[in-house]
Order: structure tokens, then sequence, then C-alpha cells
């Protein structure tokens, strides 16, 4: 099966079974990590989906998969999640320009 992750907002893949399991040892990715299936309707995190690859691996099994990806293949696949940042409150244009609405002195 082909996996992808979302690795700071970006759509990280494509991946197979082999592959995801070595970079669970390799920290790359947690069981909250946010991944996506081909096929797959929405991303979820690891341990909700608790795929066959959710198992550990030595670290010289995970350095030899990790080196044989596929190349990455951008808009094949959903953009991952990206975190929504709240601006920051305005000051009004009055106040940018003339400095009024000032507190109390």
């Amino acid at each position: 099966m082909t996996w992808y992750f979302n690795n700071d907002g970006v759509a990280d893949g494509p991946y197979e079974d082999a592959a995801m399991a070595a970079l669970l040892v390799q920290n790359r990715i947690k069981g909250h990590t946010l991944v996506w299936k081909v096929g797959g309707e929405a991303w979820q995190e690891i341990a909700a989906q608790a795929p066959s690859w959710w198992q550990p691996v030595t670290a010289t099994q995970a350095d030899a998969v990790v080196n044989t990806r596929p190349p990455i293949t951008r808009g094949l696949v959903p953009n991952a999640p990206v975190v929504e940042v709240k601006p920051a409150a305005s000051v009004g244009f009055l106040k940018k320009i003339f400095g009024f609405g000032g507190g109390k002195k």
C-alpha cells in the first residue's frame, strides 16, 4: 500500500509499508503523525488507522528501505492538513496614522 505523511503541512511520500515502518524507527513519524493512504478519504493519525506496518523494525532495515524510496510525485495526493494560524488583533486605521484610541493617561 502507498502512504503519505504530513511533514510540516506538506504531503511527504509516496512510501510503501516497509518504508513507513522504517520512518517510525528513525523517529521521523510517530503515532500521532497524520497519514493518508492511496484510496483513503481523509488524513488520520497512524495510531487510529493501525496499519500492518505499525510494528518495530531494526535500524539497519530502516536505513535500507528509506534509501530506496521512489521519486516524489506532487499534485497527485491531497494536501496535508495545515494548522490555521489566527491573525493578531489589528490596530485601527486612525490609530496607525494619528495615534488615536490610546488608553487613558
